[in-house]
């Protein structure tokens, strides 16, 4: 219902038609925000060793890469980090596709890590921001150095 305050009576009744894009909930949060302890991820390994808080998604794999092969496997064979992504995330696609992942026996830890982090980054990357200036590359700065102009490398040097 519509009713400006200026208005002595209601106007009328308004539909909201619902929103036609399907949209993650909370999808920044969890890419890049802070978890609580109680939901965060934690690298433990086999012998309980380690103690890695992964406490959103950036994180994880940042850690992910880190960890030796056997404290990777161990999670993966457990089935912990569908879990955490289902559970915690509470993103059940990823989480589907995680667990094929812990199940293909054929992977060692290097192709089950680097299919896992294409999967979360596939969902969880911005992607670039069109409006944005392109930043120089390394093949641009070439270029401009050849041109005459400045190395931007060493122009905060200044």
């Amino acid at each position: 219902m519509l009713w400006r305050l200026d208005e002595p009576a209601p106007e009328g009744v308004i539909w909201l038609e619902p929103g036609s894009k399907h949209r993650l909930r909370h999808r920044r949060k969890y890419a890049e925000g802070l978890l609580i302890p109680e939901r965060s991820f934690y690298f433990r390994g086999p012998e309980h060793a380690l103690n890695l808080r992964a406490h959103n998604l950036v994180l994880f794999v940042k850690i992910a890469e880190g960890v030796d092969a056997g404290t990777w496997q161990y999670h993966r064979e457990r089935g912990d980090y569908s879990r955490w992504f289902e559970t915690e995330i509470g993103d059940p696609d990823l989480a589907a596709q995680t667990r094929q992942i812990e199940q293909d026996a054929s992977l060692d830890a290097a192709a089950s890590l680097a299919q896992i982090k294409a999967a979360v980054q596939e969902r969880y990357t911005q992607p670039e921001n069109p409006s944005m200036p392109a930043v120089l590359t390394a093949k641009n700065a070439d270029v401009a150095i050849a041109d005459g102009g400045e190395d931007p490398s060493r122009a905060a040097e200044k």
